[in-house]
């Protein structure tokens, strides 16, 4: 199995760890973060979102440090403790419910999709959620709901909103629309509210084109710019669609 890491990602040092302490092979290959090694087409072809970590083994590719970890923990034997506490790696199975991470994917459909694909149960950062909707309670005490279920609110800094849920309101309002659709109710509170001063940025501008070296012998100039830049996602109303970026300048005339 190899590693595709850089030794200063957050998210790469507990995959090393827990190989090292399990004694765990595997070949561990530098990707310099520092100097753009993530955006070569080398790297390119094995993690289109230019990131690390990334594992190998036979063909198959995992993205996503707490995926990685869950893998290895399933397929190799994981300590029980180390330096006198609990191992991190026994209780990986529990990393379901409680990460959602998806990096470059639209907010909208990253929050839909934790939403509505377990009812909210994909943590307090994202839903307002909890690991369960009903908490485990002690013997005697009171079970409490989750703020996914009764109202919590959830600033998505990457849509620059603010997320409100309420699950059984919203639910109690349809089959109230359902049961009994000639009476009206006062307007549901928005899904959603601006994040003041958040903003969406634009799109990244084009790349300069041209022939590295200049081009081929005189008069030939150095070639076109490069493609004009992608906008930026849009934000609530009334924030507009992000500029596209600048396309690129042309290359240099060759010698």
């Amino acid at each position: 199995m190899k590693l595709y890491h850089h030794p200063v990602s957050s998210t790469s040092r507990p995959i090393v760890l827990l190989a090292k302490e399990s004694g765990i092979e595997l070949e561990y290959q530098v990707v310099d973060l520092f100097t753009g090694a993530q955006y070569q087409p080398e790297f390119e072809a094995i993690n289109p979102c230019h990131q690390v970590p990334v594992l190998e083994d036979e063909g198959f590719r995992l993205t996503e440090s707490s995926a990685i970890l869950k893998y290895l923990a399933e397929k190799h034997a994981v300590p029980l403790s180390f330096e006198n506490a609990p191992f991190q790696g026994g209780a990986l199975d529990a990393f379901d419910f409680f990460l959602w991470q998806v990096p470059n994917v639209n907010p909208e459909t990253s929050h839909r999709f934790a939403r509505n694909t377990c009812n909210g149960c994909h943590t307090q950062i994202v839903t307002g959620g909890a690991e369960f909707q009903v908490r485990p309670r002690f013997p005697g005490s009171e079970a409490q709901l989750s703020g996914f279920l009764l109202g919590a609110s959830v600033d998505d800094q990457a849509a620059c909103v603010t997320r409100h849920f309420n699950e059984l309101g919203r639910r109690g309002r349809i089959l109230h629309d359902m049961v009994c659709p000639d009476e009206m109710l006062p307007p549901p509170p928005p899904d959603t509210t601006p994040i003041p001063g958040c903003m969406v940025s634009g799109g990244t501008a084009g790349t300069g084109g041209g022939m590295p070296d200049g081009g081929p012998p005189p008069p030939i100039d150095g070639g076109a710019g490069g493609t004009t830049g992608f906008g930026g996602r849009g934000g609530p109303p009334p924030m507009p669609v992000g500029t596209a970026g600048t396309t690129g300048s042309a290359g240099t005339t060759g010698k």
